[in-house]
């Protein structure tokens, strides 16, 4: 099974402006974070940027699902460690470690880690299409 996201980020992503707080810590208040369901948070937007904290302990894609997305994402792992499933192949991510997955890229998560969590920053870039792109005079 394929998730296909939509070329447009969901109504709770898609903002086109900063955020009112311009600073903050990766780390704060993770500890609260991720038991159960793993944890979004937005940091910021921007025209065709979107950069997120994510907060996983243990969650993982079902299996035999793939994440089909329109946009490019980048993804670093600031703490702990997590194993991505890429086009049929395992990659290991430990602290420090970045990946970038092309739009309609298949990817799952295959592993994340519980103590410490896994902490990841994702940087979504959404194509701009212009006028021309789009075949219109």
């Amino acid at each position: 099974m394929i998730i296909n996201h939509s070329s447009q980020m969901d109504d709770k992503r898609r903002v086109c402006e900063m955020n009112d707080e311009k600073h903050g810590n990766l780390f704060k208040d993770i500890a609260q974070y991720g038991h159960g369901d793993e944890f979004f948070e937005t940091l910021s937007t921007a025209h065709n940027v979107r950069i997120e904290r994510i907060v996983s302990r243990g969650q993982t894609t079902p299996a035999g699902e793939y994440y089909d997305q329109d946009w490019i994402e980048y993804v670093f792992i600031v703490q702990g460690s997590a194993q991505l499933e890429i086009e049929g192949t395992v990659r290991d991510l430990r602290l420090g470690d970045w990946v970038c997955l092309g739009a309609h890229v298949k990817h799952r998560v295959v592993y994340t880690s519980t103590e410490p969590p896994c902490v990841w920053l994702a940087v979504h870039v959404c194509p701009i299409i212009s006028i021309g792109q789009r075949g219109e005079s």
